[in-house]
């Protein structure tokens, strides 16, 4: 992962996460869905990468 993300989501301030915007959707998301959400969508983009790579 991103060394850069990884030292931004350590440094969260905790009383935050449970600040809340609206998605595209107009759905209510609080920041620490949207930092659980990230680190899985990013481990999906490994995974379609490694398939990539295993494929050659």
């Amino acid at each position: 992962m991103n060394f850069h993300l990884v030292h931004v989501i350590q440094n969260i301030n905790s009383d935050k996460l449970k600040n809340v915007w609206l998605s595209s959707q107009e759905q209510k998301v609080s920041l620490k869905e949207q930092v659980l959400y990230y680190i899985s969508h990013f481990k999906l983009h490994l995974s379609e990468i490694e398939e990539l790579i295993n494929k050659q």
